[in-house]
């Protein structure tokens, strides 16, 4: 990958006033390959970027790629050793797994900064550099926060690390078209008892991984056409991960298929597959849904 550059990103649009919600939308300038994207918040009633929003979406054209919110991003996040950052007053520290963003900020003076990698950090650097969104191709990229009301006056910019990558078509140069991506397809399970089968979930892509985000799964088995892929309880899969580089949590089930590095080989093809199913097994059996993020490797929706 060419040398990167650390550039400003323009300013968000219908970043809400105090006490209103709204959704604040940064149209991200076309044409650079974007390795990833910091953003960054403070607010004056002490609260932090995961207090500030509450949801957000990274859009291609206008279809939502990636959908999370700070916590969950921060845990997927996480698995490869990458954490948030924050301020407060003249104190700086990482945000680690499973530490609460509430009890970080003591006074008004804080900032909190999210990355949002599309070249991921944790992986070997050939694949990694394949993994970055170039733009060239596109006709709109966004980044929409959901901004919660707080009586407080908020600030939220961001700043990006890119390059120029360059394609020759008919003896013409021009920026490079973007292509397969890694998306994050959020969706939710329902749960009531101790065990869950959860049938063709996706029929598409390349399947990275699956995060789920509760505390009480102890076992998940992936079978696909009836052949096993994953049966691994919380303490081997938290043990697995370790011996491959990722930091993994008590506080959510991350289930991984490419612990090769690389993702379209690594990854479990779904195209093809009739019958996709996960069983899951938990020690709380409350009924509820939990929030769940499919990664994937695929061309954008």
């Amino acid at each position: 990958m060419a040398l990167k550059r650390v550039s400003q990103l323009p300013a968000f649009n219908g970043v809400p006033a105090t006490g209103v919600a709204a959704t604040a939308t940064l149209d991200i300038p076309i044409g650079p390959r974007y390795s990833e994207i910091i953003v960054k918040g403070s607010d004056t009633a002490n609260a932090n970027l995961a207090t500030m929003v509450l949801d957000c979406r990274v859009k291609v054209n206008g279809r939502t790629q990636r959908q999370f919110t700070i916590g969950q991003g921060d845990y997927i996040n996480s698995l490869q050793s990458s954490a948030s950052y924050y301020t407060s007053g003249t104190t700086r520290g990482i945000v680690t797994p499973g530490e609460s963003f509430g009890s970080l900020f003591k006074n008004a003076s804080n900032v909190t900064r999210f990355p949002i990698f599309f070249s991921e950090p944790g992986r070997v650097p050939g694949v990694e550099a394949a993994l970055a969104w170039p733009t060239g191709n596109l006709s709109s990229f966004q980044l929409e926060l959901d901004v919660a009301s707080t009586a407080s006056t908020k600030t939220i910019q961001a700043y990006a690390a890119v390059d120029n990558a360059i394609v020759t078509t008919g003896g013409l140069q021009k920026a490079a078209p973007m292509g397969k991506i890694i998306k994050w397809v959020r969706t939710s399970m329902d749960v009531n008892g101790t065990t869950k089968n959860w049938q063709n979930f996706w029929k598409r892509d390349v399947l990275v991984g699956v995060h789920f985000f509760d505390t009480a799964l102890t076992n998940v088995q992936l079978l696909a056409d009836s052949y096993e892929w994953r049966n691994v309880s919380q303490d081997d899969n938290l043990y697995h991960l370790s011996q491959h580089g990722m930091v993994g949590t008590a506080s959510n089930f991350n289930l991984v298929m490419d612990y090769d590095d690389i993702v379209s080989g690594g990854g479990l093809r779904l195209d093809g597959i009739q019958d996709l199913r996960l069983n899951i097994t938990l020690s709380d059996g409350t009924a509820r849904n939990i929030p769940v993020i499919l990664e994937l490797y695929g061309d954008p929706d």
